[in-house]
């Protein structure tokens, strides 16, 4: 998973108007450039980086930095498992429609 750190894009700032260029003058040193945020894909390219990895900044927090392999939040990765079973869920219930009521039993059941 890739996490470019925060970063002050002219999209962000031209869309939101007012109050996130309010923020970019105030916290916009501890951010990233976006030319900075990018370099977590390329360190992605040019690294061996196992599935699963979270690659970020370094610095404060993931938010700004140079690209680094980051440890994953249970929490992060919790939801991520969560979304990638509904994900093969629906996948299986449009592809295959007569599974969909084992799985219904089987999660009825684990709860």
């Amino acid at each position: 998973m890739n996490h470019p750190g925060m970063t002050f894009t002219p999209l962000a700032l031209n869309a939101f108007g007012k109050v996130v260029r309010l923020l970019a003058g105030i916290v916009g040193p501890l951010t990233n450039s976006p030319e900075k945020s990018a370099l977590s894909l390329a360190y992605i390219l040019s690294h061996d980086v196992s599935p699963g990895s979270v690659i970020g900044p370094d610095k404060c927090f993931g938010g700004w930095g140079y690209p680094k392999k980051n440890r994953i939040l249970r929490r992060v990765k919790e939801g991520a498992e969560q979304l990638i079973s509904f994900t093969e869920n629906e996948i299986i219930y449009k592809t295959e429609p007569q599974k969909c009521g084992e799985i219904i039993k089987e999660y009825s059941e684990e709860s």
